[in-house]
């Protein structure tokens, strides 16, 4: 059996290496052309996006999506796709599903980023186990139900991006937890803010309240990781855009035995480098 996720889950180097994942990759699409968004590309990308070139990106394909899923000789296929409130390849995903000769599945993990990759490393885990298609569907459907995020964003400038994460599709087709401009951050106009924070679960964003003004976020992450279920969690990722240092810096805040993995570019683009979080799976009820 052959796992199929997209590039945008904040996955580790070996993902993209494993001989039972194959990872779509987005396109990001530089002044000189383009780059598949893989482990050798991100430096290049964030050195661009430093500069303030002008980027943006291009989702993932039918043909992306129907190659990836028939690449191989596998028996079926599993196929992880980001929440479709952010994005149109659930949807894709599914018409691949339906072209292809081989049995499929295909799972929306509710979650983006790093919460994506927790819920595909639980449905991996199930397949090295020797599950099938169908099985390591449920695995992966319970784990995006018990998987949240928190996250620390750049700066306020980043926030209508943010509400709109679009992996390339116009943003007017992006619900991002409520409608863009109903969403309300911080304190007043006119006073000192914070760094802007919010949570993601089970496909929706709710506003946090600002980190301290002048802080760096981290305390405020740990006590939204906190005060959401965090402290309950069976699996635990930090991830960060170009932010290596408070990374590691958060990681030790959540007791140093978080994994840590870089934001994907096509998510940086939208919520900005130097974002910041700390995504989990909630232990089950049962464990």
């Amino acid at each position: 059996m052959v796992l199929v996720t997209d590039s945008s889950a904040c996955l580790p180097p070996a993902f993209f290496y494993s001989s039972h994942v194959r990872v779509v990759p987005i396109r990001i699409i530089l002044p000189n052309g383009y780059l598949k968004e893989t482990p050798e590309a991100i430096d290049e990308i964030y050195r661009a996006l430093a500069a303030r070139e002008p980027v943006t990106s291009s989702p993932p394909t039918l043909p992306d999506y129907l190659g990836s899923i028939e690449e191989g000789v596998f028996d079926e296929a599993l196929v992880l796709t980001p929440a479709r409130e952010f994005t149109g390849m659930h949807h894709v995903a599914s018409m691949a599903a339906i072209l292809s000769d081989r049995p499929v599945e295909v799972v929306d993990t509710r979650s983006i980023a790093a919460a994506q990759y927790l819920v595909a490393a639980a449905a991996l885990g199930a397949v090295a186990g020797g599950a099938g298609a169908a099985e390591a569907a449920e695995v992966a459907r319970r784990a995006a139900a018990r998987t949240a995020f928190v996250a620390a964003l750049p700066e306020r400038g980043s926030m209508p991006r943010a509400a709109r994460i679009a992996f390339g599709e116009p943003a007017g087709q992006i619900a991002f937890g409520e409608p863009a401009g109903q969403i309300a951050f911080g304190e007043p106009a006119g006073h000192r803010r914070g760094l802007p924070l919010v949570r993601l679960r089970d496909g929706v964003v709710t506003p946090l309240s600002d980190a301290a003004p002048g802080s760096d976020g981290l305390d405020s992450l740990k006590a939204a990781w906190l005060g959401s279920g965090g402290s309950n969690s069976e699996e635990t990722v930090v991830f960060h855009g170009a932010s290596e240092p408070r990374a590691l810096q958060l990681s030790a805040l959540l007791g140093g035995l978080a994994e840590i993995v870089p934001l994907s570019p096509s998510l940086a683009l939208q919520m900005g480098v130097g974002c910041i979080g700390v995504a989990w799976t909630e232990k089950a009820k049962n464990a």
